[in-house]
C-alpha cells in the first residue's frame, strides 16, 4: 500500500470510529467532549500505524509495544500508546492526542502532562 493510502485509511477509520461513539454515547445520554475522549477507540488505528513504523524501522514485532506503562523523572509512571524497546533499552514512546474541537487547550494540557 502507498504511504498516501495508509493515511486515507487511517482518516477514515478515525472519524468512522469517531463518529459511531458519538451516536452510541448521544443514545445513551453522555455525548459530551470528555466521554468521546474516554471511548478512545478512534485512536487504535493511529496506534497501530506508530508501531508499524517502529517495526518498517527495524523493531521486532515482540519489542514494540501498546498501551504500556513505563517510569518518568516527573511521575511514578505514565501510560504511553506505544512503546519501543530494543536490547532492553527504550529507544522511543508515543502518545496520542486526538485534538479535535479543543485544539488549544489539549495542546496545554499535553505540555503540562509531559
Amino acid at each position: 500500500m502507498k504511504p498516501k493510502d495508509d493515511v486515507q485509511g487511517l482518516l477514515e477509520n478515525f472519524w468512522t470510529a469517531k463518529n459511531e461513539a458519538v451516536d452510541r454515547l448521544a443514545a445513551s445520554n453522555n455525548a459530551g467532549n470528555g466521554a468521546q475522549a474516554r471511548n478512545a477507540k478512534h485512536m487504535l488505528s493511529l496506534t497501530d500505524f506508530a508501531r508499524q513504523m517502529f517495526i518498517d524501522a527495524g523493531l521486532d514485532e515482540s519489542e514494540v509495544l501498546k498501551n504500556r506503562a513505563i517510569p518518568g523523572y516527573f511521575r511514578s509512571s505514565k501510560n504511553w500508546d506505544a512503546v519501543a524497546m530494543h536490547k532492553g533499552q527504550l529507544v522511543g514512546v508515543v502518545e496520542l492526542k486526538s485534538q479535535v474541537g479543543s485544539a488549544g487547550q489539549g495542546f496545554t494540557l499535553t505540555l503540562n502532562r509531559s
